[in-house]
């Protein structure tokens, strides 16, 4: 059986089910982390006071540590921008050394984004998890290789823009099942819920798995 992958949750999944991979979005104060489960770590712009990057990076070398992020620019929240860049370039550095995918926050900061991934030439994957946004903003990113991560909320419009090769799913921090989010981007695409399993897992193989021996 395919499985469903869900490359962002905050759910750490029950039982852990064989026909759902999820990666479980942590922040430093989560570990010691689990050996059996696949996670990302970083800091939320939203979450930057208190929060020590040094465990971040001891933690991105481990195994079951499959992608760096959360992480991102937030116009949203209270935390000052000039801060909120620097940590984000900090975790798309560490992303580059220690190889693995960079899962992206992204409010009302396209352009700082875009700057960012000009400036430091990244050779991993660049992640935009939860994206909502028109396609003529998704097309920027696309543009620039960037891979588009889809949950439960999303411009149908974008998704059909989203290159089969660069889409991903993800529940997010909601309470909806993973097969839910596939069946409705099924429905929007008009392709199979099989066939849109097949192509998930096999970005999932080349993204997240490329380092894995």
């Amino acid at each position: 059986m395919i499985p469903f992958v869900d490359i962002h949750t905050h759910h750490i999944p029950e039982g852990n089910p064989q026909h759902i991979v999820s990666i479980v979005s942590v922040d430093p104060d989560a570990t010691p982390l689990n050996p059996e489960l696949r996670y990302s770590i970083g800091i939320h712009p939203y979450n930057i006071e208190n929060k020590d990057f040094q465990v971040v990076i001891s933690e991105s070398e481990k195994k079951q540590v499959l992608a760096i992020g959360e992480c991102g620019i937030d116009h949203r929240v209270p935390t000052p921008i000039d801060l909120q860049k620097g940590l984000f370039k900090a975790h798309a550095r560490l992303a580059e050394k220690v190889g693995k995918p960079l899962i992206i926050h992204q409010v009302r900061s396209q352009d700082e984004i875009l700057s960012a991934h000009s400036d430091i030439r990244p050779e991993v994957p660049w992640i935009i998890h939860g994206f909502r946004g028109k396609k003529e903003q998704a097309m920027q990113f696309l543009k620039k290789g960037f891979y588009l991560s889809f949950g439960e909320h999303y411009n149908p419009a974008s998704l059909l823009a989203c290159p089969p090769s660069h889409l991903f799913l993800e529940t997010d921090d909601t309470g909806t099942d993973i097969r839910h989010i596939y069946e409705n981007a099924s429905q929007t695409l008009s392709i199979p819920c099989e066939q849109l399993k097949k192509i998930i897992r096999e970005n999932y193989h080349n993204v997240f798995l490329r380092t894995i021996c």
